[in-house]
Formats: C-alpha cells, sequence, structure tokens
C-alpha cells in the first residue's frame, strides 16, 4: 500500500441501534419545498406547475407545501398565478430588486 492508498472502507451504517426511533402520532411529516425567483415568471410557473397536485402520486395537498420566494424585478410572477395550483402555495415578495443567492 503507497502512502497516497485510502484504507479499505468501512460498512456505514446509517442509523445508531441505540438512538431511540422517533415515534409516529398518525400524521406523516410536511415537507417544505422552497422556490426563488427573479425575473423569470414563465420559468418559474413551468417549475410550480410541476409541483402542483397534477403531478403527484399517492401524496395530499397536507402531505407538502410550497413557498414561492420572489425578488421584486418589476417581471414578477404574482400572487395569482403562483397560487393558483392545487395543493399548499404561498406566495412571498421580497422588496430586494436584486437577485440574492
Amino acid at each position: 500500500m503507497s502512502e497516497f492508498s485510502l484504507p479499505p472502507a468501512r460498512p456505514v451504517t446509517r442509523f445508531n441501534a441505540e438512538m431511540p426511533l422517533a415515534q409516529m402520532t398518525g400524521e406523516l411529516p410536511k415537507v417544505s419545498v422552497v422556490v426563488v425567483g427573479y425575473s423569470m415568471p414563465d420559468q418559474l410557473e413551468r417549475t410550480l406547475y410541476s409541483l402542483s397536485l397534477h403531478y403527484q402520486r399517492g401524496v395530499g395537498a397536507g402531505d407538502y407545501e410550497v413557498l414561492v420566494l420572489e425578488n421584486d424585478s418589476g417581471n414578477n410572477l404574482g400572487e395569482l398565478r403562483a397560487c393558483g395550483y392545487p395543493g399548499d402555495f404561498r406566495y412571498f415578495l421580497r422588496e430586494e430588486k436584486e437577485p440574492t443567492p
């Protein structure tokens, strides 16, 4: 084995056997999807449509939410278009005039 070789990999287990498991209360966890946009309403609309209930299988509106954050570019999608899909969509318009990471 050269000095630059790595030792053989050990198996990695995801959960520690002694770690207590979360107790299910009968309600599944909710997933939040955050979508950020700036001056691209058509692309943003296609993205939101793909996240709507039209495209989801085996999940309901209460299983996930989509948070749309859009910086004010003057070329905005707007709340009516962003929240017009079946599912739990919420829209937030930020007053920043430039894209943010």
